[in-house]
C-alpha cells in the first residue's frame, strides 16, 4: 500500500516443485514366506523357498512415496524349480527400480513304487515300500530280470543296475529317483539255478 493508502500492486510468486525421484519401496513381502535377505528399500534381489505342494505364490509391496507406481505384484503360479518375478517401482519423474524375488520350489520326494513284479521268476517276500531288500530264484534259462514296475509319482525315475545273471548268487539293484534327487534303493538278492540235465 503506498503512503497515501489508496495505491495497491499485487505480486504473484509461483513456487515450481520437482517430481520425486524416490522409487524405493518400503515393504516387500510374498506372502506365508521367509525372504533371504530380510527386505531392505537397498537391496534388490531375494530369494524364497516354497514346498513342493505349493502351487501358487503372493507377492505384496509398499512404495516409499505415495506418488510412485508399483508394477508385479499380486498372485502366480510356480513351477518345480526355479521361478523368477520382479516388482518394478517407478518414481513419480518416471525413474524406476526393480526388485527381483527368486522362488525355489522343490520337487518331490516320492520315490515310491506302486508296482514291483518279477516276470520270470519268484520273489519273496512280496513288494512293500517298507522292505528294501529281496531274494529272487530264478531257472538256468534266465540271463537277466524281467521287471514290471510302476512308480507311484510320474515325475520319478528308475534304473535297473547289475542286470546280468551269473549261474549262482546275483545282486541287482533297482534305483528309484525322486524328482528332487532321494533315492531309493531296492536290492534284490538273485539266484540263477544250474541247468538241469
Amino acid at each position: 500500500t503506498a503512503a497515501n493508502k489508496t495505491t495497491t500492486k499485487e505480486y504473484k510468486i509461483e513456487v515450481t516443485k520437482d517430481p520425486s525421484n524416490n522409487n524405493n519401496l518400503s515393504n516387500l513381502f510374498v506372502v506365508d514366506h521367509v525372504m533371504d535377505p530380510i527386505f531392505s528399500k537397498s537391496v534388490t534381489l531375494y530369494n524364497v523357498a516354497a514346498a513342493n505342494n505349493e502351487n501358487s505364490i503372493t507377492i505384496e509391496a509398499t512404495a516409499e512415496d505415495d506418488k510412485a507406481t508399483i508394477t508385479g505384484t499380486g498372485s502366480y503360479t510356480i513351477d518345480v524349480g526355479i521361478n523368477t518375478f520382479v516388482v518394478e517401482v517407478t518414481s513419480e519423474s518416471g525413474v524406476k527400480k526393480a526388485y527381483t524375488i527368486v522362488v525355489n520350489k522343490e520337487g518331490s520326494s516320492n520315490n515310491e513304487v506302486d508296482t514291483f513284479i518279477v516276470n520270470n521268476g519268484t520273489m519273496t517276500p512280496e513288494y512293500s515300500n517298507d522292505v528294501q531288500t529281496y531274494s529272487v530264484e530264478v531257472p538256468y534259462e534266465e540271463t537277466s530280470l524281467d521287471l514290471s514296475i510302476k512308480l507311484a509319482d510320474d515325475n520319478a525315475t528308475y534304473s535297473i543296475v547289475d542286470n546280468k545273471l551269473e549261474v549262482g548268487t546275483n545282486v541287482v539293484k533297482v534305483l528309484v529317483t525322486a524328482e528332487n534327487g532321494s533315492v531309493r534303493t531296492i536290492v534284490l538278492n538273485v539266484k540263477r539255478n544250474e541247468i538241469v540235465s
